[in-house]
């Protein structure tokens, strides 16, 4: 009987000291995490919104750019080849302007990229970890179609000339900030037939299937 006593003594302290090794790995990975959460937070999330351009358009403006918008989603609905849809960096900085990213973006048309410079809380990027602080600094954003559905992702971030740190950017780059538009049939039936989009001459150029590319 004493024998079986402590053949179960020596099994609590095995399993105590176990859970005691587990509780300093789980410990020690979590300051380890509190300590580049904090570091990235000192780097890379600011407290103050930055003042960026704001571009608006008269409401005469903006219904001219919406009716261009609409023609060639309309186009594209009906497959019609020739429909092509050119937006400049004023036109998309004045749809910014009305949409939940006012005062968070502004673009450029750069080197046949879109180049923006950013304060974007960082709750709207789907990091609440950083509430209430701010991304302040530029990218290269990433403008798509595909499968019926407008997608725009930011591809490079830096503050400060500092490049994001992978971890986040990695995160970032995942979300799709155009995820609420187009959420409706017949855009999705427009966006389906959009096979390229990019910057070519200065524009962000929209391009559907059966097109040549606006490049050449």
């Amino acid at each position: 009987m004493a024998d079986k006593k402590s053949g179960c003594l020596g099994c609590l302290v095995w399993v105590a000291g176990i859970s005691f090794c587990l509780a300093i790995v789980v410990g020690v990975a979590a300051y380890i995490g509190y300590r580049k959460a904090v570091k990235f937070t000192e780097q890379f999330a600011q407290r103050q919104p930055l003042a960026l351009p704001v571009v608006r358009y008269s409401d005469a403006e903006h219904a001219a750019l919406t009716n261009r918008i609409e023609a060639f989603l309309a186009g594209a609905r009906i497959r019609r080849t020739n429909a092509q849809l050119s937006l400049t960096a004023n036109d998309l900085n004045a749809m910014i302007s009305r949409s939940l990213f006012s005062n968070h973006v502004h673009v450029a048309l750069q080197d046949g990229k879109v180049r923006g410079r950013l304060s974007v809380p960082f709750e709207q990027m789907g990091m609440p970890l950083f509430s209430g602080r701010y991304l302040n600094g530029e990218g290269v954003i990433s403008v798509g179609c595909y499968h019926g559905a407008l997608v725009v992702n930011l591809q490079e971030v830096s503050v400060g000339g500092l490049a994001l740190p992978k971890h986040y950017l990695d995160w970032i780059q995942k979300q799709n900030f155009a995820r609420n538009i187009g959420t409706n049939t017949l855009t999705q039936a427009s966006l389906d037939q959009v096979a390229r989009v990019g910057v070519v001459n200065g524009q962000l150029i929209f391009e559907l299937k059966g097109q040549s590319p606006a490049s050449k």
